[in-house]
C-alpha cells in the first residue's frame, strides 16, 4: 500500500506576548478559533493558523525559530479575507492598529486589501474580493 502525501496541516506562528497576540488575532481580525496560553487555533478554509507561547516553544521546539534578539521575520505574509476590506480598515484602524498599507485596489489579482502588522511586527494582509 501507498503512503498518501503529506496534508498542509497550518501555520504555527511563534509569539512573544501571547495574550497580546491572541486578543489580536480573536478581537482584532475577528478570527474564529480558541485556546490559552500557551496555544491557540484558528481554523479556516486554506489550514490553521496556530499560535505558540515564545518560552514554551523554546521549552519543547529547542532552538528553531525567531528570539527576542532577531525577531524579524521577512518573507511571512498572513492573508485574512473579509466581506467588505474598506469597513475592515475603518474599524481597526480605529482600534490603533499599526498600518503597513492603507486599502488598494490590486486588479491583476482581482482583490482590494490593506496590510497591518500584528503584535510582533508580522505583516497581515485583510483582503477581500474586488468590486466590479
Amino acid at each position: 500500500m501507498k503512503t498518501p502525501p503529506p496534508k498542509f496541516f497550518g501555520t504555527m506562528l511563534i509569539v512573544r506576548d501571547f495574550e497580546t497576540s491572541l486578543t489580536f488575532y480573536r478581537d482584532v481580525l475577528r478570527l474564529k478559533g480558541e485556546g490559552q496560553s500557551p496555544y491557540a487555533e484558528f481554523g479556516g478554509a486554506g489550514g490553521k493558523l496556530v499560535l505558540l507561547d515564545h518560552a514554551f516553544w523554546k521549552s519543547v521546539g529547542g532552538l528553531a525559530g525567531p528570539t527576542p534578539r532577531t525577531w524579524k521575520r521577512e518573507g511571512v505574509v498572513l492573508a485574512v479575507q473579509v466581506a467588505k476590506v474598506d469597513e475592515e480598515y475603518q474599524r481597526i484602524k480605529g482600534q490603533g492598529v499599526a498600518i503597513a498599507s492603507p486599502p488598494t485596489d490590486r486588479p491583476m489579482m482581482g482583490l482590494r486589501n490593506f496590510q497591518v502588522f500584528d503584535p510582533d511586527g508580522n505583516i497581515v494582509e485583510v483582503t477581500s474580493p474586488l468590486s466590479k
